[in-house]
């Protein structure tokens, strides 16, 4: 499992919160949808991994491994992979914040992105419904 964070963390929280996804994944994409309209605490910026823009806002980062795994970066240049990942976009909303602080948890990060779709399914989509396979493998969208 990825540590979290992944980097050191700055002195002040993040204001703006980038999420690099594959455009490509159906389950990406999805959550995505799910979050997007959420009202957010700390605003997700959504940017394809591997594209353009994602190169052009992070020179410095390693694009293959965000094809890899969902990473998100915060204007503070934090960065957050895997099951870390899942919880910052949940501490970004108001209505998840709280069950991002009680996942950030050792005992509890490895269960973040179970919890997250769970909580996705359950809270939006067409009846509910239950979120697509992700297209590049279980650790990733």
């Amino acid at each position: 499992m990825t540590p979290v964070p992944t980097t050191r963390p700055t002195s002040r929280p993040p204001s703006t919160l980038t999420v690099l996804y594959d455009a490509t994944c159906p389950l990406c994409r999805w959550v995505r949808g799910w979050l997007r309209p959420s009202v957010q605490l700390v605003p997700l910026l959504w940017v394809a991994c591997g594209s353009v823009q994602a190169r052009s806002l992070l020179p410095g980062l390693d694009h293959d491994r965000t094809r890899e795994e969902v990473t998100v970066i915060s204007d503070t240049g934090d960065v957050w992979c895997a099951e870390a990942a899942w919880i910052m976009c949940l501490w970004a909303t108001v209505e998840h914040r709280s069950l991002a602080c009680w996942l950030a948890h050792p005992r509890r990060r490895g269960t973040a992105r179970a919890v997250a779709l769970t909580v996705a399914a359950r809270t939006w989509g067409p009846a509910q419904s239950a979120p697509p396979a992700c297209s590049a493998g279980p650790s990733d969208a």
